[in-house]
């Protein structure tokens, strides 16, 4: 018996070791440690201009009756991490050698609302003037801006040939 019990110590020590090896009931360790992330900002207010020229042609009759609108898809692309304001401002009237047109007879506006807040039509003068005010934070934000002048308006009927003057965008932080 005491032959017995020893083998069966034996056998039991054995299966023992082999479940050890095995990996089975072995004890699962964990260890952790901290990492700081840190992501730093800095404010960005780009204003891309895509398309330079607007042209407003008066090509017949109904042209000066009617007034004309131009758009200008994309003319505008802006990137802010804040909310800002989209600002214009001619550099002065139109004119054609000796000739103007007050630049106040244009008006403007961006046709694109969404997350661009409060959007309005200005008419063109030599101070800055907010086409959209509280725009949202922004990456690669399109703009589109709408160009007309209204029906049957005498400061049109002048001298013909290209009146020009420049308009300068420009973005405020909030």
């Amino acid at each position: 018996m005491i032959y017995l019990f020893k083998n069966s110590l034996k056998l039991t020590l054995q299966l023992v070791s082999v479940v050890c090896l095995l990996g089975i009931g072995r004890a699962q360790a964990q260890s952790s440690g901290n990492v700081t992330l840190n992501v730093t900002l800095t404010d960005v207010l780009a204003l891309s201009i895509n398309d330079a020229t607007v042209a407003l042609n008066f090509t017949n009759a109904a042209d000066y009756q009617n007034g004309l609108t131009v758009l200008k898809n994309n003319q505008l692309t802006v990137t802010s991490n804040r909310a800002y304001d989209l600002k214009v401002k001619a550099n002065g009237d139109l004119t054609f050698g000796s000739n103007t047109i007050p630049v106040n007879n244009v008006n403007v506006r961006s046709t694109t609302t969404l997350g661009m807040g409060t959007t309005q039509t200005v008419s063109l003068t030599t101070t800055d003037q907010a086409v959209a005010s509280n725009a949202s934070a922004a990456i690669l934000k399109p703009v589109t801006l709408e160009y007309s002048t209204a029906a049957n308006n005498q400061s049109f009927a002048k001298t013909a040939g290209t009146y020009s003057t420049v308009l300068v965008y420009s973005l405020v932080a909030l």
